[in-house]
């Protein structure tokens, strides 16, 4: 008999009430757009931003490290330092956000010389095999990674236009 009072109670509807009239006036809910849901699934907490940012910055770091000991190696160095300063640009997209990272580099003429230093590198290791061209690339990417960095510092380039200028003929 007990079981028979709680299936009767499970289907008894007096507790159920409807308001209709709510339901009539009350406009559709809309379903949040493809842009909306995308967004409240990549959002992260602060926490977790900076845990992927030191994730990110500590494999640019090992890249970088391992790059030391392909040295004598100029495609290997070249793939292992390009990759670390990449690893190392990515890693700071986790503190910013990635668009407004994105649109802060875009527009830079530092970064966009430096990202094109970081092609012809890949490209002058990988698909050319040129051994000295792979060099002279690092050390164009070394020097704008050095100019894009210092971008960021008051007077800093500045400073490194003076030091290069007392060191340079020119």
């Amino acid at each position: 008999m007990d079981s028979f009072n709680r299936v009767s109670a499970f289907f008894d509807s007096s507790s159920v009430t409807m308001d209709f009239a709510a339901l009539i006036n009350e406009p559709p809910a809309t379903p949040p757009t493809f842009m909306e849901s995308v967004t409240k699934r990549l959002t992260l907490s602060y926490t977790k931003r900076l845990i992927a940012f030191v994730t990110f910055f500590l494999m640019g770091a090992v890249f970088l490290f391992f790059s030391t000991f392909s040295i004598f190696s100029p495609h290997s160095f070249a793939k292992f330092f390009t990759f670390g300063n990449l690893f190392i640009i990515g890693s700071t997209m986790f503190l910013m956000g990635p668009y407004k990272q994105l649109k802060s580099m875009c527009f830079h003429p530092a970064f966009q010389i430096y990202a094109l230093a970081m092609i012809a590198t890949l490209y002058c290791a990988l698909s050319l095999e040129n051994t000295l061209l792979t060099l002279v690339m690092t050390l164009v990417q070394i020097a704008a990674a050095v100019w894009y960095g210092a971008s960021f510092i008051p007077f800093a380039q500045e400073c490194l236009r003076g030091s290069a200028g007392a060191i340079l003929p020119v």
